[in-house]
């Protein structure tokens, strides 16, 4: 078994001008951040960087709480993918 290394960093930034910088493939995306511009703004930057096969997984779609997030999240997909309950967390998420 391979060994996995962690590189963790802290931006303490807005996500229009820190994601922008991230190049690299995503296998697995988990967008957590609550409202509707920051979903908007992660999907823009970091939606082409998810591989084929690759899950992102919403935290707030379709909380009550957080309508705007859900009503961003549908307009960003477009119906294009399948929005898949997870049964372990009741998480929603496609898969690329």
């Amino acid at each position: 078994m391979s060994k996995i290394t962690h590189k963790d960093q802290t931006h303490k930034r807005f996500f229009e001008d820190t994601l922008e910088s991230y190049n690299g493939k995503i296998a697995f995306l988990h967008i957590d951040v609550d409202i509707a511009s920051s979903y908007i703004t992660t999907l823009e930057k970091l939606f082409d960087k998810v591989e084929s096969g690759g899950v992102v997984l919403f935290d707030e779609y379709k909380n009550p709480h957080w309508v705007e997030a859900t009503e961003a999240i549908d307009k960003f997909l477009g119906g294009r993918y399948e929005i898949r309950k997870c049964k372990v967390n009741d998480k929603y998420y496609i898969v690329k």
